[in-house]
Protein backbone atom coordinates (compact mmCIF):
# COMPACT_ATOMS: atom_id res chain seq x y z
CA UNK A 1 0.00 0.00 0.00
CA UNK A 2 1.37 3.39 -0.96
CA UNK A 3 1.65 5.54 2.16
CA UNK A 4 3.31 8.71 0.95
CA UNK A 5 4.68 10.70 -1.89
CA UNK A 6 7.19 13.05 -0.34
CA UNK A 7 8.96 15.96 -1.99
CA UNK A 8 12.17 17.15 -0.40
CA UNK A 9 14.89 19.62 -1.18
CA UNK A 10 18.53 18.82 -1.63
CA UNK A 11 20.95 21.63 -0.80
CA UNK A 12 24.58 21.87 -1.76
CA UNK A 13 27.14 24.55 -2.38
CA UNK A 14 28.00 25.36 -5.98
CA UNK A 15 31.43 26.42 -7.20
CA UNK A 16 30.72 30.10 -6.38
CA UNK A 17 29.80 29.41 -2.77
CA UNK A 18 26.07 29.86 -3.32
CA UNK A 19 23.61 27.34 -1.95
CA UNK A 20 21.74 25.51 -4.68
CA UNK A 21 18.38 23.83 -4.08
CA UNK A 22 16.85 21.06 -6.10
CA UNK A 23 13.54 19.44 -5.28
CA UNK A 24 12.92 15.77 -6.01
CA UNK A 25 9.92 13.49 -5.53
CA UNK A 26 10.36 10.39 -3.39
CA UNK A 27 7.80 7.61 -3.38
CA UNK A 28 7.91 6.04 0.09
CA UNK A 29 5.93 3.31 1.76
CA UNK A 30 5.94 1.15 4.86
CA UNK A 31 6.48 -2.55 4.08
CA UNK A 32 6.26 -4.62 7.23
CA UNK A 33 8.97 -3.37 9.60
CA UNK A 34 10.75 -1.43 6.86
CA UNK A 35 10.33 1.87 5.05
CA UNK A 36 11.19 1.60 1.36
CA UNK A 37 11.38 4.30 -1.29
CA UNK A 38 12.84 5.64 -4.50
CA UNK A 39 13.36 9.00 -6.14
CA UNK A 40 11.28 9.39 -9.27
CA UNK A 41 13.65 11.73 -11.13
CA UNK A 42 16.90 9.84 -10.43
CA UNK A 43 17.04 6.22 -11.65
CA UNK A 44 18.82 4.00 -9.13
CA UNK A 45 18.17 6.27 -6.14
CA UNK A 46 16.36 3.90 -3.80
CA UNK A 47 16.69 2.80 -0.21
CA UNK A 48 15.27 0.72 2.62
CA UNK A 49 15.48 1.73 6.29
CA UNK A 50 13.82 1.02 9.63
CA UNK A 51 12.42 4.55 10.04
CA UNK A 52 10.94 7.14 7.72
CA UNK A 53 13.53 9.77 8.70
CA UNK A 54 16.41 7.35 8.05
CA UNK A 55 14.88 6.48 4.68
CA UNK A 56 14.66 10.14 3.63
CA UNK A 57 18.29 10.73 4.62
CA UNK A 58 19.40 7.62 2.71
CA UNK A 59 17.49 8.77 -0.38
CA UNK A 60 19.14 12.21 -0.20
CA UNK A 61 22.55 10.57 0.04
CA UNK A 62 21.73 8.25 -2.88
CA UNK A 63 20.74 11.22 -5.08
CA UNK A 64 23.90 13.16 -4.15
CA UNK A 65 26.10 10.13 -4.84
CA UNK A 66 24.47 9.29 -8.18
CA UNK A 67 24.61 12.89 -9.42
CA UNK A 68 28.27 13.21 -8.39
CA UNK A 69 29.17 9.96 -10.20
CA UNK A 70 27.29 11.11 -13.32
CA UNK A 71 29.13 14.45 -13.21
CA UNK A 72 32.54 12.77 -12.81
CA UNK A 73 31.82 10.41 -15.70
CA UNK A 74 30.68 13.28 -17.94
CA UNK A 75 33.76 15.37 -17.10
CA UNK A 76 36.07 12.45 -17.96
CA UNK A 77 34.45 12.22 -21.40
CA UNK A 78 34.69 15.95 -22.12
CA UNK A 79 37.16 17.08 -24.76
CA UNK A 80 40.13 19.29 -23.87
CA UNK A 81 39.17 22.97 -23.80
CA UNK A 82 35.54 22.29 -22.90
CA UNK A 83 33.48 24.73 -20.84
CA UNK A 84 31.53 23.80 -17.75
CA UNK A 85 28.63 26.15 -16.98
CA UNK A 86 25.85 26.06 -14.40
CA UNK A 87 22.27 26.31 -15.62
CA UNK A 88 19.08 26.76 -13.62
CA UNK A 89 15.83 25.13 -14.56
Amino acid sequence: MLDAIHSYELLWECQWGELMTNTYTAIIQKDGDWWIGWVVEVPGANAQEKSKSELLESLKLAVKDILEIQKENAMRKALPGHQSVTISI
